[in-house]
């Protein structure tokens, strides 16, 4: 199972489930470790104040970026590895199924940092 964070509405989030797809051969399964979130995008667009979609049509998925590890992989894909960390672009969810050839690998080792 997925979760994905959605926006319902003004100020409104809800986590939706719904069943993973299996991976294709050149596909990846992310598990996501962390997100980003954009106060310039996405803060507006839960006020309701983005003045590029004045009229918003609900659910919207959240998010863009995520970090994560890889937990399957794809037969055609030779050059990132199960435990792999990578960054990619899948929104808020649990779990991403990404093109391997849409991720970054990542350095390892890895410290995140995290402000407060």
């Amino acid at each position: 199972m997925q979760q994905s964070l959605v926006l319902v509405g003004k100020r409104k989030l809800e986590w939706e489930r719904k069943a993973l797809k299996p991976i294709e051969k050149d596909e990846l399964l992310i598990q996501t470790i962390a997100g980003a979130i954009s106060i310039g995008a996405e803060l507006p667009q839960y006020n309701e104040s983005d003045v590029t979609d004045l009229n918003p049509i609900y659910p919207k998925e959240t998010g863009y970026e995520s970090f994560g590890k890889v937990i399957e992989a794809g037969e055609d894909v030779l050059d990132i590895n199960i435990g792999d960390n990578v960054l990619a672009f899948y929104g808020h969810k649990d779990y991403g199924v990404v093109k391997a050839e849409k991720v970054l690998k990542s350095p390892k080792p890895l410290i995140i940092h995290m402000l407060y």
